[in-house]
């Protein structure tokens, strides 16, 4: 129960901000290879796939919920450039960040 408490703080975390596997192995107070097994094995994503989503979902929020360019999105979660942002983002989400902005900014 303890180490599905530890995984939950992870998953929250990782909704607040970038976190390392090394990080996350000390919320979770394992080792970061049994770390990782468990976190796959709960979660049911690897933690670096984890990450990435939760990073695209902050993104998805700042489109939303702020006017803030996409270059300064991208730039505020750690991109080098806009268009690794644009990429990954139409990845996960099926759609550019300027058509997700038309489709969900007005609500």
């Amino acid at each position: 129960m303890k180490q599905l408490e530890s995984i939950q703080t992870v998953v929250r975390e990782l909704s607040r901000r970038e976190l390392s596997a090394a990080e996350a192995s000390l919320i979770f107070r394992r080792s970061s290879s049994r770390f990782r097994h468990r976190f796959t094995a709960v979660v049911g994503v690897n933690f670096r796939t984890a990450r990435m989503r939760a990073k695209l979902d902050r993104g998805a929020h700042l489109l939303i919920g702020t006017r803030l360019s996409i270059a300064e999105i991208s730039a505020r979660l750690g991109y080098s450039d806009r268009s690794k942002f644009e990429k990954a983002f139409k990845r996960v989400r099926g759609m550019t960040p300027t058509e997700f902005r038309r489709r969900h900014g007005d609500r």
